[in-house]
């Protein structure tokens, strides 16, 4: 290719020098028809030399898009699957190590098929770039949700089991302090009938105490 292009750029040069060369030679028809037939000849060689040049990009062109057609033919699924990955798509194999999805080839930009034109190819592309897409986000976004809901269940767990150990915790505590509520109740029954029974019996050794001395006087007066 720059064989070419430096060609051009030299007929070109040619071409404006000997166009200078006519404007300066004063009218003189032999020097008019010899640069003349020096800018025909320049002129004839960049038109054949462009021509040459497009045909060997177009025969390049051709011959790479064989090759990497022949190339990609000659792949395994399993080949083209491990490429995708390297370049960090996520590409699925069967049981058979063939790939589930040709169109996750095509988002890892690999070529699976020869295209038959470029529009056609853009169009076609795009198309199973964003199925691609669409297809992983999918994925990805059902692996989010089963992991929003695993979590949710495992924050529901753990505070059930929160609030279970602070209502066995409450509930020991409660029987505990009832158990001492009753053992004071008890011991003050025993008190005060332990009082109770102190009480009559001063009473009642009170009250023979004063029939005795009743008695006593009683017996006294007689003997007066």
């Amino acid at each position: 290719n720059s064989i070419f292009i430096n060609n051009i750029l030299f007929i070109n040069l040619l071409t404006s020098f000997a166009e200078k060369i006519e404007k300066d030679a004063n009218g003189s028809t032999d020097t008019t028809k010899f640069y003349r037939n020096i800018l025909d000849q320049a002129s004839t060689a960049k038109t054949a030399a462009i021509e040459a040049s497009r045909s060997a990009l177009s025969s390049n062109k051709k011959r790479t898009l064989s090759e990497d057609g022949e190339y990609n033919k000659q792949k395994t699924d399993k080949e083209l699957a491990e490429e995708a990955r390297a370049s960090g798509k996520i590409v699925m194999l069967n049981d058979d190590d063939q790939i589930v999805d040709k169109r996750q080839l095509l988002s890892a930009g690999l070529n699976i098929s020869k295209k038959k034109n470029s529009s056609y190819s853009t169009s076609s592309s795009s198309k199973d770039y964003y199925d691609s897409r669409s297809y992983n986000s999918k994925r990805f976004g059902e692996n989010d949700k089963s992991k929003y809901y695993e979590e949710k269940r495992r924050r529901e767990k753990q505070s059930r089991e929160l609030e279970e150990q602070i209502l066995k915790t409450q509930r020991e505590k409660e029987e505990e302090e009832s158990k001492k509520q009753e053992e004071l109740a008890k011991k003050f029954a025993r008190k005060a009938d332990e009082k109770t029974i102190s009480d009559a019996k001063a009473r009642y050794l009170a009250r023979q105490k004063e029939k005795k001395e009743l008695k006593k006087l009683k017996i006294e007066e007689e003997e007066l």
